[in-house]
């Protein structure tokens, strides 16, 4: 399904049943490292607590700016991937998008937070994620592979890590 393009990654958005007055949840994908290693947090309590895995993913465009998003797995995701998201990891990211505002120091600002229903490690220690050659495509429905950083596609577009 064709999405919009966004400086940062590809958005589709499906209309999934919601009840009234619900916001239409929006389906995003992306790739981007993390700077600390990925968090085990408790959430809830008693037989509804549920152990969940907790990171911030920057995002960068190509230049010094970059957009942070955080992220939550929950199970079984959070247990698979436990103790393998450490700092600097590069990984792809597929989920639910949640907008939250809020206001600090005067300010209105947004908070961008993905309940993940797919993290791929790409790599380790590096700048852009490139995943391996041996990666499949073909589970996340493409079959382009990801071009190194700094190339260009036959518009002259920065593809990056970019996946479509």
């Amino acid at each position: 399904m064709p999405g919009s393009r966004f400086k940062i990654g590809h958005l589709t958005t499906r209309n999934y049943p919601q009840p009234a007055g619900e916001v239409q949840m929006i389906e995003i994908a992306l790739t981007g490292r993390l700077f600390k290693p990925a968090v085990e947090k408790v959430v809830g309590t008693g037989e509804d607590a549920k152990n969940t895995l907790q990171f911030a993913l920057l995002v960068d465009a190509g230049g010094d700016d970059g957009t942070w998003f955080s992220i939550t797995a929950w199970p079984p995701l959070a247990q698979e991937l436990a103790g393998k998201l450490t700092e600097r990891r590069s990984v792809y990211v597929e989920g639910a998008l949640r907008l939250n505002r809020y206001e600090k120091d005067g300010q209105e600002r947004l908070a961008y937070n993905i309940s993940a229903r797919t993290i791929l490690p790409l790599g380790e220690n590096t700048r852009r994620g490139t995943p391996p050659p041996s990666q499949k495509r073909e589970q996340r429905g493409t079959t382009r592979r990801a071009q190194p950083a700094g190339t260009t596609d036959r518009r002259g577009y920065n593809r990056g890590a970019v996946f479509e």
